[in-house]
């Protein structure tokens, strides 16, 4: 089952419609920046390994209350996510029907059945043909001016930003609130061990 972007913004993004692009002059007025459109877009290879059977995120958000950041391994159906940030942790394996929330400082397992309804909540599809680039261009991010490509994705658009081709993150807006993430990692490198649910812990209900 092909899994990730909805879980990935589920945990990390609230997707909305990017309304507008272009920078400032010094006098603030907007200017108008050419827009480039690229087929087939550049970020295309980082959906395709993201909505296939094996893959490996780890993205960082700056909230106000502190950097959270969100690591995921993706493997033959199986998910293992961990959620840091300075107010909770959480650390969570679903595999064989189950979800697992594994507390260290406890020493303890939280196991619940997940049917399909609630597996569809996890359930990241995605048809490349749902992929369309709106429009391509540069603007700042993490600090740094580097080239964008505007995505919709079955309804919603999002930023996503590369330097020398490679995704450093996404920009999504709603509400009038900005929401970047950095991708920290994107890759295909998933161990087995990562699933392992610790034995001797003790497990709960």
């Amino acid at each position: 089952m092909k899994r990730i972007f909805a879980i990935l913004f589920a945990l990390m993004l609230a997707l909305a419609l990017f309304a507008g692009c272009g920078a400032k002059d010094e006098d603030g007025d907007v200017v108008e920046e050419d827009i480039v459109v690229v087929e087939p877009p550049l970020v295309q290879r980082y959906f395709d390994i993201l909505s296939g059977e094996t893959y490996h995120t780890k993205t960082l958000k700056h909230m106000d209350d502190g950097d959270v950041t969100t690591e995921l391994f993706a493997k033959d159906g199986k998910l293992a996510i961990t959620v840091e940030s300075p107010l909770v942790t959480k650390h969570i394996i679903i595999k064989d029907g189950f979800s697992y929330e594994i507390d260290d400082g406890e020493q303890a397992v939280t196991t619940a059945t997940i049917d399909d309804a609630a597996l569809a909540t996890y359930d990241t599809s995605l048809d490349p043909e749902d992929l369309t680039i709106v429009r391509s261009g540069r603007d700042r991010f993490a600090g740094e001016e580097m080239d964008y490509e505007e995505i919709e994705v079955v309804g919603t658009r999002v930023m996503y930003f590369l330097k020398n081709g490679i995704l450093m993150g996404t920009r999504s807006e709603v509400e009038g609130v900005t929401t970047d993430v950095e991708y920290l990692i994107v890759d295909e490198e998933v161990p087995d061990s990562v699933f392992d649910i610790p034995e001797e812990y003790t497990f709960l209900d």
